[in-house]
């Protein structure tokens, strides 16, 4: 899936999913970020993607970053929430 296909601005964690975007590092090398919320924010120079990660940081709270819209590779994961209820996998 094109991340431009998604909603911006939509709580994905409400629906039980979470996306999972490539940020490009270096030279072939990407780190995968999960994330339930994006949109877009325009810049003077740059157009900027923010987001809410969908870990808690260690205060419990959750961590809005801005990244660069051009180190954003366009193809993204989006996945379902798994929890385990008793020793099985369950989805919600």
């Amino acid at each position: 899936m094109l991340l431009s296909e998604l909603k911006p601005n939509h709580d994905y964690s409400k629906e039980g999913k979470y996306i999972i975007i490539k940020l490009w590092k270096r030279k072939n090398d990407y780190q995968e970020i999960a994330i339930d919320w994006f949109d877009y924010n325009p810049g003077n120079k740059f157009d900027w993607l923010i987001v809410r990660e969908y870990d808690m940081d260690h205060r419990g709270k959750k961590k809005y970053t801005n990244y660069k819209l051009e180190n954003i590779h366009e193809e993204v994961r989006v996945q379902v929430k798994v929890f385990s209820k008793k020793g099985e996998a369950v989805c919600i």
